[in-house]
């Protein structure tokens, strides 16, 4: 007996793989690891990235490493932390290696400018601050942002009616040209 074949079609979708890197700060000569700054993304937010993730922050926390983890998805699961964070959309936090386990959490909102945040250097060397806001800046401008965001979509994400509307309003008024 001959089976009859049914034609289905194959998934179109392809598997990415996702390599997720970080900046690291070391000490010279001996290339030893001082601090590791972190920007989460989706995929280390949510499963199955996020269990990666959390096994990698563990191995840096239990490290004489400072560790600066950038959160600025307002979407998905935030760090786990042993207390509630503050409010904020965004937050970044810097864990010093002299401070185990506490780290200190800088939240603010969709309505704030960018801040300026410290990078924590080995003693008796000073804080480097990080100003997000000339990053970003950078970033968007080399990356020619202004070519592939759409400034007059309604914005996605989980945000209260009201900063939606001011978030909305202030993107269609948005000039990348003249703004950065």
């Amino acid at each position: 007996m001959t089976l009859e074949s049914v034609a289905l079609a194959l998934p179109r979708h392809r598997l990415e793989e996702v390599s997720e890197a970080r900046i690291e700060i070391r000490r010279f000569p001996d290339r030893e690891l001082v601090t590791a700054i972190e920007l989460l993304s989706p995929n280390n937010k949510e499963a199955p990235g996020e269990l990666l993730y959390t096994q990698k922050r563990l191995e840096l926390i239990h490290q004489p490493v400072h560790l600066v983890e950038l959160d600025l998805l307002i979407g998905g699961k935030r760090l786990a932390m042993e207390d509630e964070l503050p409010k904020g959309h965004y937050f970044a936090f810097v864990s010093r290696a002299e401070r185990r386990f506490l780290s200190d959490i800088y939240p603010w909102s969709i309505r704030d400018p960018l801040p300026t945040i410290p990078i924590p250097l080995r003693a008796p060397d000073p804080d480097i601050l990080l100003n997000l806001a000339e990053i970003f800046k950078t970033v968007h401008q080399r990356a020619r942002y202004e070519r592939s965001i759409d400034y007059t979509a309604t914005l996605k994400l989980p945000l209260s009616a009201r900063d939606r509307a001011w978030a909305e309003k202030n993107a269609r008024g948005f000039n990348p040209r003249k703004a950065l």
